[in-house]
């Protein structure tokens, strides 16, 4: 999601700007291109794999070591549903033997899930 140095300018930033007391006007863009944001509204769709990851593809997808990938395909990380779907995808596509599991992200709350197994 952030690389390191993104990390460290964003935690900077907001102890910075909670020292200035700006933390409110200064989370309303974006850090790193100044664009406007509407608060809150950032979703995103995780799909968590076992330590097995993707068997029939292992070189496909840049599934973290934390056995977790973003998911932005087909919009999956802006609609709900579509991320849900994902699970099966995944599972199907990959020859899965162990669970899938999607997660839908509004903030930092998963408001939803599916497990394929």
């Amino acid at each position: 999601m952030f690389s390191p140095v993104q990390k460290v300018v964003l935690v900077t930033g907001v102890v910075v700007g909670a020292l200035l007391g700006f933390l409110a006007v200064s989370s309303a863009y974006d850090v790193f291109d100044d664009q406007p944001r509407v608060a809150n509204a950032i979703t995103r769709c995780e799909i968590h794999f076992t330590a097995e990851k993707c068997p029939a593809r292992p070189n496909v997808f840049k599934i973290g070591r934390d056995n977790l990938l973003l998911d932005t395909h087909d919009n999956a990380d802006k609609n709900e549903a579509r991320c849900l779907k994902r699970a099966k995808e995944f599972f199907s596509y990959c020859k899965s033997t162990q669970p899938v599991i999607s997660f839908f992200y509004r903030g930092n709350t998963a408001v939803s899930s599916n497990v394929v197994r």
